[in-house]
């Protein structure tokens, strides 16, 4: 028997030896590298193809590149995409995802086909509208695809809107650059929209070589940083700023160099007293005004710019005041006249004098008002049938009362009622406004705050519709003079009207 231990047998070395062990490279490892490599640069190539051959199916199957001239087809391109206009909403209702959401289509358009990509890079109208992101970390890159709409957009007039909300972003170089891009155009001006810090609104000065009159005809700025009541200056280095439609958040109106005599449309928020006079005074054009947040006097409230006197204003039509601040619309109303509104808003005011103060108002003014809306703002029963006394021509009429009104008033409406009925009864088919209560309404939304007898509206009750929601009836009806109504009633009368209209 031999011996396990003197007879050994031999080893073999496996067949594929690694050669790491040798101090050198793994062919296997080298192989696989090879491969995957291989591998990468074959998808690569297909890849491509792929796209080249995606590029030439949509070129020879598209019916319109192929049978229309690149001019009616970039006039298509310009019908289907979205129209990108002055945005006026408030500044708590702006979401920078829908404007990125009209730019996107243009974008689409060059990524059909070749053909269509060259029709879209060389219709101007399609790029002549700017965002920019002053936030963005990589602004070198904004400041690259700014430039390119310039060289895009052609000759056209500009859409500018730059945008802050990041309070670490500095004035650095890079953002004084894309600022100057900006500024060397400012010759085409024809919206800009700033809402950014206020330390940054006051290097938006223009070139040097424009003279005369800009062509700027929107003008929003709304300070994301810093404080409303700050003189930081917005004006133009050669050119007067004669805008039409202008946006001021928390802005001193004189810190704003422009012309307002041709200014229709305006909105100002966290405006004082003075600055809403001078606004009248100095635009005789405003046909459309919106005031938020206004307050009788500002931080630094310029007495001497309030007139001794009532301004009378010929042009305004549509006039919006919410969330005034208290003595604002006691003050502000006593020193106004306004001849031709039509549409009156007034929201979240709790003056106790509101309703007198408005029926001295269109008594003084003796406009034709066809809307008034009062929502949330207190008023008692007497004071506003004073007030509909003074507005014979009224077609809508909206109350929805606060509800945190002081007790032991008169809020019962059945006044109001009695004489709506009055009319609404009328068979004669003649209107006379004079001694008749609203003979021309036509639409009523009315929001009761205690209950009253449903026997006031006979030619109405018979037709009323009613649903409930949030424990709050809702009706809506029309009576055979044509006038709608539509009745909130509050949960402390939601019993009295189902009782009775189950009589």
């Amino acid at each position: 028997m031999e011996c396990v231990l003197c007879n050994q047998p031999t080893l073999q070395e496996p067949p594929n030896h690694c050669g790491i062990y040798d101090e050198g490279p793994c062919e296997l490892n080298c192989r696989m590298a090879q491969t995957k490599q291989n591998f990468l640069e074959e998808m690569n190539d297909l890849k491509t193809e792929h796209q080249k051959l995606l590029q030439e199916i949509n070129q020879v199957h598209n019916p319109i590149s192929r049978h229309l001239p690149p001019e009616i087809i970039s006039h298509i391109f310009q019908l289907c995409v979205p129209h990108i206009s002055f945005d006026t909403e408030p500044y708590y209702n702006c979401d920078i995802d829908d404007v990125w959401g009209n730019i996107v289509p243009r974008i689409n358009l060059g990524a059909v086909c070749r053909d269509w990509r060259h029709v879209a890079l060389t219709t101007p109208r399609l790029w002549n509208f700017m965002l920019v992101n002053l936030d963005w970390v990589h602004l070198q890159r904004n400041i690259e695809v700014t430039q390119e709409l310039l060289e895009r957009s052609g000759t056209l007039p500009l859409l500018i809107r730059v945008y802050s909300y990041d309070p670490r972003t500095k004035l650095t170089s890079k953002v004084r650059s894309i600022i100057n891009v900006i500024n060397q155009q400012s010759s085409r001006w024809q919206m800009l929209d700033l809402r950014i810090p206020d330390k940054f609104i006051s290097t938006f000065i223009g070139n040097s070589e424009g003279t005369g009159i800009s062509p700027l005809r929107s003008l929003r700025i709304e300070p994301t940083e810093g404080h409303g009541d700050k003189v930081f200056g917005f004006r133009a280095m050669n050119v007067i700023y004669r805008p039409v439609d202008i946006f001021l958040t928390r802005v001193r109106h004189k810190a704003v160099a422009i012309q307002w005599d041709a200014v229709t449309w305006v909105q100002a928020d966290q405006a004082s007293l003075d600055e809403c006079v001078d606004l009248f005074r100095n635009a005789p054009q405003i046909r459309h005004c919106r005031l938020t947040e206004t307050s009788s006097s500002g931080s630094e409230p310029d007495f001497h710019s309030i007139p001794s006197h009532v301004i009378v204003h010929h042009q305004i039509e549509d006039l919006t005041v919410e969330l005034p601040f208290w003595g604002f619309l006691d003050a502000f109303f006593s020193l106004v006249s306004f001849q031709s509104l039509k549409r009156l808003v007034i929201m979240d005011a709790n003056e106790e004098r509101a309703a007198e103060l408005l029926a001295s108002f269109f008594k003084r003014s003796s406009c034709r008002l066809e809307e008034l809306v009062l929502k949330d703002t207190f008023f008692t029963s007497d004071s506003i049938i004073s007030v509909l006394m003074e507005v014979p021509s009224l077609v809508e009429l909206e109350l929805l009362t606060e509800e945190d009104t002081p007790t032991g008033l008169n809020l019962s409406p059945e006044e109001f009622f009695k004489l709506l009925a009055k009319t609404s009864i009328a068979t004669d088919g003649s209107i006379n406004e004079e001694g008749t209560f609203l003979p021309h309404l036509q639409v009523l939304r009315f929001e009761a705050l205690s209950s009253f007898s449903w026997d006031l509206l006979p030619p109405v009750r018979a037709r009323l519709d009613f649903k409930i929601e949030n424990d709050d009836v809702i009706l809506s009806s029309m009576d055979h003079h044509g006038i709608s109504y539509d009745l909130h009633i509050s949960n402390d009368s939601v019993d009295t009207f189902l009782e009775s209209s189950t009589k």
